[in-house]
């Protein structure tokens, strides 16, 4: 996604210098060096003062992350995750509706 954004704005993608997925990694060598990563909001909202990171004001257009729920096959699923299961669906509910009615009106992508 940050490389998508980068071309779209005419901007030659950075060579990465690291990869992984641990925030605490990333920030520890952000706060190190002369680097630049990108976290969501939530990631920022609770790590930036403990690794004193400064936010960029950088727009980026939003995009619906996809998400989904795997289980097991054949296996009996717990009290517990079949309330996480319906919590978890009916929160999504009106988002699939949303997506639904953008597709039927062919404004997909707005």
């Amino acid at each position: 996604m940050v490389a998508k954004i980068f071309r779209a704005r005419g901007l030659s993608v950075p060579k990465a210098s690291l990869v992984t997925h641990s925030v605490a990694l990333r920030a520890r060598v952000l706060s190190d060096g002369s680097y630049i990563t990108a976290f969501a909001r939530s990631v920022m909202r609770l790590n930036a003062d403990r690794y004193a990171l400064k936010i960029l004001p950088v727009e980026f257009p939003a995009q619906p992350v996809p998400a989904g729920i795997l289980t097991l096959k054949n296996r009996t699923l717990s009290p517990v995750v079949e309330s996480f299961l319906a919590i978890a669906r009916a929160v999504a509910k009106p988002f699939a509706s949303r997506v639904s009615s953008r597709r039927k009106s062919g404004n997909e992508g707005s």
